[in-house]
């Protein structure tokens, strides 16, 4: 989207053709920023969808913006090499055709298949040695990923995209790590979205907007994809009377002294231990991400619906933000509450330079810095 958004006069509508050769027609409305996305979150809790919303700014650091959405036209699933991308709408299954011929395109994809209201594939594993500046662009799903956005970008429009989550094992696709515990097989490592219907509000501003979007394809009809409508969810996540897995006393403890044999060895440098602690949770979604925005008002705060699960959170911490050529992030680590004048202030600097905590985290994150940054070591910075 333009830098224009705010010249936005009740309504305004324009068609333009995405560097892929898509045809788009955007709508865009003018809305009372009131209650603008409460809808959408009660919605969350049935439907697929996300929303991303900030209850805590300071201007010019941390995002202005809330997005949300439900039912989406498009979803891009990830579970290690295998990925699928199905249509949830007839808006979807229009680029389904343009995807396809993209992703035959690319020497990366391994295998493809197609299914009911979608693409199934395979992406190969990569061949030899990268060099260290190429890493990212090893045959990947970020593959798939890049290939839909260049199939959709618009230089003019900063807010259609994929919107959803990144799992953590996705680092297993960069680096070639022996799994020592094999994941369960219905766990997903990415689960995105493209919406064609959703909301922002510029809290900057103090305006809000809903935008929609419909698709032409490439000229094709997309005949070739039957788009079937997804049943709709009964409920929240979380609702089976399945048993949890009971807490173990020490559990945690004992990891800690077994990884500290580790490191007298010199078998490990860094490691972050840690064990998933269980809790049935009686409120829907919806209400656990009210509950926690009152609790803690953060700058980034989401609730995601992933078809099976849920993702309710909020951070302090921004972790990178790109405009344009400007790549920036801040870290939170080894940071300290500002204080309420000078005097304060020098309290606590004093306070953060005498924490032995502090200093070691510091050191921690140097030394991670330098053993993924060769170039670092080559420099000798």
């Amino acid at each position: 989207m333009s830098a224009d958004i705010n010249a936005v006069d009740h309504f305004s509508c324009c068609n333009y053709c995405s560097l892929g050769g898509i045809e788009i027609q955007r709508k865009v409305e003018d809305i009372s920023i009131n209650g603008a996305v409460d809808k959408i979150l009660q919605d969350i809790d049935y439907r697929k969808g996300a929303l991303f919303s900030s209850s805590y700014e300071y201007p010019g650091r941390y995002t202005q913006w809330d997005i949300g959405f439900v039912d989406p036209c498009l979803e891009l699933r990830a579970a290690g090499r295998d990925f699928s991308i199905k249509a949830l709408n007839a808006n979807g299954a229009r680029l389904l055709p343009p995807i396809l011929t993209k992703l035959q395109e690319l020497a990366e994809i391994n295998s493809m298949q197609i299914v009911q209201s979608g693409i199934n594939g395979n992406i190969m594993l990569p061949a030899g040695f990268f060099p260290e500046e190429q890493r990212s662009r090893q045959p990947t799903i970020f593959t798939v990923i890049r290939a839909i956005k260049d199939i959709l970008a618009w230089p003019d429009d900063r807010f259609l995209g994929l919107y959803g989550a990144f799992g953590y094992d996705l680092v297993f696709q960069f680096e070639p790590i022996k799994l020592q515990l094999q994941r369960d097989p219905w766990q997903e490592d990415l689960v995105l979205y493209l919406p064609d219907d959703f909301v922002v509000v510029d809290h900057r501003m103090a305006k809000a907007y809903h935008f929609n979007y419909s698709f032409a394809g490439n000229g094709q009809d997309g005949r070739e994809f039957i788009f079937a409508a997804p049943a709709p969810q009964t409920g929240a996540a979380g609702e089976e009377n399945a048993p949890l897995p009971a807490y173990q006393e020490g559990r945690y403890a004992g990891i800690v002294k077994e990884a500290l044999d580790y490191f007298r060895r010199g078998d490990l440098f860094e490691v972050v231990p840690s064990q998933t602690l269980y809790n049935k949770c009686e409120l829907a979604p919806s209400g656990l991400f009210n509950r926690l925005r009152a609790i803690n008002p953060s700058p980034y705060g989401f609730v995601i619906n992933l078809g099976h699960d849920f993702l309710v959170g909020a951070s302090p911490e921004m972790y990178v933000r790109v405009e344009g050529k400007r790549v920036e992030t801040c870290p939170i680590s080894g940071t300290i509450k500002r204080g309420r004048d000078a005097v304060e202030d020098a309290s606590q600097i004093r306070t953060l330079l005498n924490s032995y905590k502090d200093e070691a985290e510091l050191t921690m994150c140097t030394d991670v810095i330098v053993m993924t940054n060769p170039a670092f070591v080559n420099q000798g910075r």
